[in-house]
């Protein structure tokens, strides 16, 4: 089995899917943007609201911990947490 984390293809099948996605739903308007735009805007989005904490936004993006603490012991945010946060979040399409 490949280790799709260790060679990055996991990540450019991801990129790649993004595109096909911008493109098919806002066309050339969304030339600039990426996965990794997308990212951004969810973090910027979210960090401030009220209920939303660090972790919560860290752990929806794919962001690792601050420190050791929450990079090895801390637990992920349940699912059905990260869908309400994800649910916060302005509808832009």
């Amino acid at each position: 089995m490949d280790d799709e984390g260790a060679t990055g293809k996991h990540g450019r099948k991801l990129g790649r899917r993004m595109r096909q996605i911008v493109d098919k739903t806002v066309g050339e308007e969304g030339s600039g943007l990426s996965f990794h735009s997308l990212r951004h805007y969810v973090q910027g989005a979210l960090e401030h609201l009220p209920g939303v904490s660090d972790k919560m936004v860290r752990d929806l993006i794919g962001h690792e911990g601050k420190d050791t603490h929450e990079r090895n012991y801390s637990k992920p945010t349940p699912p059905t947490i990260l869908r309400m946060v994800v649910e916060k979040l302005p509808l832009v399409i």
